[in-house]
């Protein structure tokens, strides 16, 4: 039986590190090695299995798009686990009840694409200067209106 610790349920960066073909009870299987970046978990590890089988809706097919930064795949993609290793996402990490009844264990709910921030466009002219010259523009609103009422214009 395999031991590990488990992660406290949340949303982790992570690269991912390695996919093993395995062998389950349910048949053929790929197992996810992750390892977290940054956090209070940094460089921990964590495994998912997803079936080998590569449909619309499967795990399998929600990940690799995340790894790979896309929303859908072109016409024609064929999918190369190798070229997912090393890239970044977002696992969203939940805990739940071991089946054998020995503790808790790591389940991932979501696999979001990594996108690095980019710097924002630095304003142009002197801090403030737009809004200064707006703020002339603002005709005197006068005394408040009730409702029903029309303003007339001198």
């Amino acid at each position: 039986m395999e031991t590990y610790q488990v992660i406290e349920a949340g949303v982790y960066r992570a690269k991912l590190e390695t996919i093993h073909s395995i062998d389950t009870k349910f048949g053929k299987a790929l197992k996810f090695t992750w390892r977290i970046i940054g956090s209070d978990s940094d460089g921990e590890t964590f495994n998912a299995l997803a079936n080998k089988r590569l449909m619309p809706k499967s795990k399998l097919a929600t990940w690799a798009k995340a790894h790979l930064g896309m929303n859908a795949f072109p016409e024609g993609f064929v999918l190369t686990l190798s070229s997912l290793i090393g890239k970044e996402v977002y696992i969203t990490l939940a805990t739940e009840a071991r089946s054998d009844g020995m503790g808790e264990r790591n389940t991932v709910q979501a696999v979001s694409p990594f996108r690095p921030v980019t710097k924002k466009a630095k304003p142009q002219g002197p801090a403030g200067a737009f809004s200064e010259a707006f703020e002339d523009e603002i005709p005197d609103p006068g005394e408040p209106m009730r409702a029903g009422e029309r303003r007339v214009e001198a």
